[in-house]
């Protein structure tokens, strides 16, 4: 995008904003939750050939029912689930899947509504949250959680919720701690007003039925009373993820197990060789 087109948007935006406050704010909600798919590459749909692959019924916000695709590998006794992060798929962990089935573990994993083969335009952290707390009422069989980005949000605030979880590992790799700064990281870059602002807050909190702030890390996750073994791998030089919060976290966390990487950049993480050897290693750990 130019520099003179953007320019324009955020004049728009602004004038709009005195005149017209909740068509732009609805504008930005079109924009935040609608998602750009990626298409699939080679090492995407060789991955993809090689699952056993099903569909499974969720219902959304507003009991919406929806169908999103699910993918199994391998018949091994323990179980493993791969969680993607926003505008990623279940195909895009196509070099750690290998090496888990080499090291004799079921994998699974599925696309979230309006990512990969699942047919929705439109979807959100809350709607990630939901679809993993009926996923893992269905398969009581998974003892280890892989998730990356928004994805392991979705699973950590799952894990909060509960009492007696049989989840032995979570590992989290560049999940952000508080989304809500995204959203106010958008909005200062275009100038939205406090109307807005106000406006698509609350908006949020009819659909979803508590505020975006409330779905944060902090709020979800609390260690002292989870048997699960909690993993946070990051990269401190992440431009997606606010390093500063990861560390401020797990200050207050000290039962979360922080790995910190440099350079390897967010959307990079699930493929690069020393943060998959990092996985296998904590893999190792619980079975040694």
């Amino acid at each position: 995008m130019s520099n003179l087109k953007l320019q324009l948007i955020k004049t728009s935006l602004t004038f709009g904003a005195l005149f017209t406050p909740h068509r732009v704010m609805n504008y930005f909600w079109d924009k935040m939750f609608t998602t750009h798919k990626r298409s699939l590459k080679p090492p995407h749909t060789q991955i993809l050939d090689a699952a056993k692959k099903e569909r499974f019924e969720v219902t959304l916000f507003n009991n919406e029912p929806a169908t999103i695709h699910t993918y199994s590998w391998g018949t091994g006794k323990q179980t493993i689930l791969l969680l993607h992060g926003w505008e990623s798929k279940a195909a895009d962990y196509y070099k750690l899947i290998p090496l888990l089935l080499q090291q004799g573990y079921k994998v699974l994993s599925l696309d979230f509504p309006a990512h990969g083969s699942s047919n929705q335009l439109q979807t959100s952290l809350p709607e990630f949250i939901k679809v993993v707390r009926q996923y893992m009422q269905a398969h009581l069989e998974i003892e280890t959680i892989v998730a990356h980005s928004l994805g392991g949000t979705a699973a950590a605030t799952w894990l909060g919720e509960q009492t007696n979880a049989k989840v032995k590992q979570l590992i989290m790799i560049g999940s952000p701690i508080i989304p809500k700064n995204f959203f106010e990281g958008a909005f200062n870059f275009f100038g939205v007003r406090r109307k807005v602002r106000t406006l698509f807050y609350a908006k949020a909190h009819r659909t979803f039925g508590k505020g975006i702030e409330d779905f944060a890390l902090a709020n979800a996750l609390t260690t002292t009373n989870q048997a699960t073994q909690v993993y946070g791998i990051y990269d401190v030089k992440d431009r997606v993820v606010s390093i500063d919060e990861v560390k401020t976290y797990a200050s207050q966390n000290p039962a979360v197990h922080m790995q910190y990487f440099d350079g390897v950049g967010h959307h990079q993480m699930i493929k690069h060789p020393e943060v998959l050897q990092a996985c296998l290693s904590i893999l190792a750990q619980a079975q040694a």
